[in-house]
């Protein structure tokens, strides 16, 4: 049994699926705040080979699943069959989707973003992640935000502008400088951390990103240097 097999049944209690693109740290961190939460209705957005989903469907009454792969139910259907899959571009079925959970009172209590990976797509991702108006607390948890097109996207957001937004921190959890193959030297991974809350928020928000300092060191020895 490797590192990441012992952490895996530590934390999690039973196997899971070895393609989960995320670090040891990472997945212990998020099998813990899933666990901790115990969402009611858990929504992702980019699932791949469903490393995390799988945590969410553990621990969650509900899941969905908004992904481009047109193959994920089928690929994944067997071992999460009761997972709603909503395919396509997530800024072209995203909207529509929270119209709809917002009109039928089914506003996700936990959100995980790990899709479009572009600096327009991640932002947009968030941004109508944020602009929900739930009834009790969302707690929303973004990934690969170390990376450097995602930071630049979540960086150009206006936060002020959603009012049920109570917290924002985007490095709850520091990325990695890769050292191999086929993402050697590339900056991935990380953690940024938002919660709203069912009441407004008074005054202005302060925008947490304590780790940029190491961000911006990293970043010059990166393939992604500017």
């Amino acid at each position: 049994m490797d590192g990441n097999q012992f952490l895996d049944k530590l934390f999690f209690g039973s196997d899971l699926i070895d393609e989960w693109e995320m670090i040891t740290p990472e997945r212990v961190v998020f099998q813990a705040l899933v666990k901790k939460l115990g969402p009611a209705i858990s929504l992702e957005i980019g699932s791949r080979n469903g490393g995390s989903l799988q945590v969410l469907k553990s621990y969650s009454d509900k899941v969905i699943c908004v992904d481009i792969d047109e193959t994920l139910p089928s690929r994944l259907g067997d071992r999460f069959g009761d997972v709603e899959f909503v395919i396509g571009d997530s800024r072209e079925v995203l909207p529509g989707l929270l119209r709809r959970l917002q009109a039928e009172g089914e506003i996700p209590d936990f959100v995980h973003i790990d899709g479009d990976h572009t600096s327009e797509g991640a932002r947009h991702d968030l941004e109508h992640i944020l602009a929900m108006k739930p009834d009790r607390r969302t707690v929303v948890l973004m990934h690969d935000t170390f990376n450097p097109d995602v930071r630049k996207g979540i960086k150009s957001i206006d936060y002020n502008k959603y009012e049920n937004l109570h917290y924002v921190n985007l490095d709850f959890m520091t990325g990695v400088l890769h050292s191999r193959e086929p993402v050697m030297n590339e900056m991935w991974g990380g953690f940024a951390l938002f919660i709203l809350e069912g009441e407004k928020r008074e005054g202005v928000i302060e925008v947490n990103n304590y780790l940029e300092p190491q961000f911006l060191l990293t970043l010059k020895g990166s393939s992604h240097r500017w």
